[in-house]
């Protein structure tokens, strides 16, 4: 779902970047911070493929 989550943030941040080109507005910090969000979001979902979180919420597939 994380994965997914980060997916859905480039997605929105491509949207609201074609928008400020559109109106002329300024759009490289809006690009930075939610391609950082975005990073963000895709790394939380890689901690949760350490041994003690997969045992901590019981994500073994054993």
């Amino acid at each position: 779902m994380l994965a997914a989550g980060a997916v859905a943030w480039l997605v929105t941040a491509g949207q609201l970047v074609m928008f400020r080109q559109s109106q002329g507005l300024p759009w490289l910090r809006l690009a930075l911070i939610l391609g950082l969000v975005s990073l963000c979001t895709l790394h939380s979902a890689l901690v949760f493929r350490t041994p003690t979180l997969k045992n901590h919420f019981n994500l073994d597939k054993d």
